[in-house]
């Protein structure tokens, strides 16, 4: 395990001293922004900076085929990714569109019968409705899905009939099967027109800059910005940088809106969690993004978050918060069992020294992979894939990556000499991918493992963690925190702080169903820190003095706020 402590940026840090910030915190920004202008900009970022929805490519052209929608009264389908971020931007359009006139509905794609994109079966689904829509919009999706939206616009010509495709997505886009044949397709990694949107924001957020495009143009008398609270949930729940000042506005923005708890969901929400506090980015990171992405990786319907996000009944979104909470449950479930045999095989791997690890648990649900392979890359400090079987004897794979190296550029480079794979996209943090049959895999298991050999020059890469020194005296206090909180929010791109802290453990109790937790009483400084440790490998001993990465938040129990910290990771001190 390597401990690293995150290098402060001089300037940075001298220009907050002079803005008479405290040394802790301009230390904390100053280890994360790399300039005094990009510190400013930050730390001040809100609406007013977010950038003219008109600079996204080809938005003129899909805002003039909605207004002819809407003047038309032509039926729209939005077809949306079953995650948290496809279905946030399955409510921004159905919300949006229908407060500007049009005539909408929302199918989201189901991962097990439709597998990811704009599928096979997402476009027999779409050739399926009766009537037939006039005018599709994809959400979360698109960039990779040429040829089922070719073959949607084929299907319809062969009847006679005409569909306009709007394509809205922010994944990177596939040089092999891109929708060349959409009307729009709106996508800021588009390299082949000239844009003026260079910003890294989720999917939701493109259908958000739609929505906006549209309502300017059209005048309307409808504020965009009410929606941003599902826009935030998204780039929170997407892991999109938060070091971009768009991203930073719209979620803090977003929050604000979840904490006036003008939908029934977040009322509801706050009821569950039973305290009056401020709910935060970690908030949506453990509590609402689960609970959205738990449907879809048990089976269930995602239209059922899409209703709980949408509806106006707390009738309705009580039941829907029923059927999502024990869709959580029963994930936690798979992915204990998921987890334990996908590790068995990574601790084999690691002592082969493997700089990737691929590990294949054929009866694991292919909802759960993804979450087991982020569980590997974390512990082990390289990055995984895990596979599961379908029953057409593939193979699926969800792959998670380490801080700084591309996933998905390494799947292109393998498919590129190896053309094994029949489909894989994402990000460079994440990817999915299939092979077509068992055989493929040791081969291209093979590929994967001499190129990212030679990415790392031969030295196998090890499990890291980034902290910002030392615990300072003013965040064993509540008073610190709240002051931390004003730095906030914290995500990809802008790290939640962490802290080194030498600490004897006075108290342990064991929590969860199977041990796996750990609740501790450390002493630090004569004072007594609260702290879980959730996930541990090894539940320590009473007495032992261990070298902590720590982070810090808030326990709130019967009325009472405490401060509490998580662990991260430790290492036992022997004197």
């Amino acid at each position: 395990m390597n401990f690293i402590e995150r290098p402060i940026n001089n300037s940075v840090q001298q220009h907050l001293l002079n803005q008479q910030h405290p040394a802790w915190i301009a230390n904390l920004v100053a280890r994360r922004l790399h300039s005094s202008t990009e510190a400013d900009v930050l730390l001040n970022a809100a609406l007013s900076g977010l950038t003219n929805p008109n600079d996204l490519p080809d938005m003129s052209t899909a805002v003039m085929l909605l207004m002819n929608a809407i003047k038309k009264q032509k039926q729209i389908i939005c077809v949306v990714d079953y995650d948290t971020d496809g279905i946030s931007s399955g409510a921004i359009l159905q919300e949006g569109l229908s407060a500007l006139g049009a005539k909408v509905s929302v199918m989201v794609t189901n991962r097990h019968e439709d597998g990811y994109g704009f599928s096979a079966g997402a476009c027999n689904k779409v050739l399926a409705l009766n009537p037939l829509p006039d005018l599709l919009i994809t959400a979360d999706l698109g960039s990779s899905d040429g040829i089922q939206i070719a073959r949607l616009q084929n299907e319809y010509q062969a009847h006679g009939q005409y569909i306009e495709i709007i394509v809205t997505d922010h994944h990177h886009i596939s040089t092999a099967t891109p929708p060349k044949t959409a009307d729009a397709f709106i996508n800021p990694h588009r390299t082949d027109i000239e844009h003026g949107y260079h910003h890294p924001i989720c999917g939701a957020m493109v259908a958000w800059n739609l929505v906006a495009a549209l309502r300017g143009q059209l005048k309307a008398d409808y504020k965009v910005t009410q929606l941003l609270d599902l826009a935030a949930i998204a780039t929170v729940g997407d892991m999109v940088n938060l070091s971009d000042p768009i991203n930073r506005a719209v979620v803090k923005h977003g929050l604000t809106l979840i904490n006036q708890r003008q939908r029934p969901a977040w009322q509801l929400l706050a009821e569950q969690l039973g305290n009056d506090s401020p709910m935060r980015e970690d908030t949506i990171g453990f509590q609402i993004s689960p609970r959205i992405n738990a449907l879809s990786r048990m089976g269930d319907d995602g239209h059922t978050a899409l209703k709980w996000l949408t509806t106006h009944d707390m009738r309705v979104a009580q039941q829907s918060w029923l059927i999502m909470n024990q869709n959580n449950d029963d994930r936690k479930d798979e992915q204990a069992l998921c987890e334990s045999l996908a590790l068995e095989q990574a601790e084999q791997q690691v002592a082969e020294n493997r700089f990737i690890i691929i590990a294949h648990v054929p009866e694991a649900s292919h909802g759960v992979v993804g979450l087991a392979a982020g569980r590997i890359a974390m512990t082990t400090g390289r990055p995984a894939i895990v596979f599961s079987d379908t029953d057409k004897g593939q193979l699926t794979g969800s792959a998670r990556s380490i801080l700084g190296y591309d996933i998905r550029d390494l799947l292109e480079r393998a498919q590129d000499l190896t053309g094994l794979l029949s489909k894989y996209g994402g990000h460079a943090a994440a990817a999915g991918l299939t092979l077509n049959c068992h055989a493929d895999l040791a081969p291209f298991t093979k590929t994967l493992n001499q190129l990212i050999e030679l990415d790392f020059a031969q030295q196998a890469p090890e499990p890291t963690v980034y902290h910002d020194g030392e615990l300072p005296a003013e965040l064993t206090q509540l008073q610190g925190l709240q002051k931390l909180y004003q730095l906030a929010p914290f995500g990809q791109g802008f790290a939640q702080p962490s802290f080194m802290l030498m600490a004897k453990i006075d108290n342990c109790r064991v929590m969860g169903k199977s041990g796996q937790h750990a609740k501790l009483n450390l002493s630090v400084n004569n004072q007594m820190l609260e702290a879980v440790w959730f996930n541990t490998n090894r539940i320590p001993n009473v007495g032992e003095t261990h070298r902590f990465v720590l982070t810090l938040g808030e326990n709130n129990f019967r009325g009472k706020t405490t401060l509490q910290a998580m662990v991260q990771a430790s290492e036992q001190f022997v004197d």
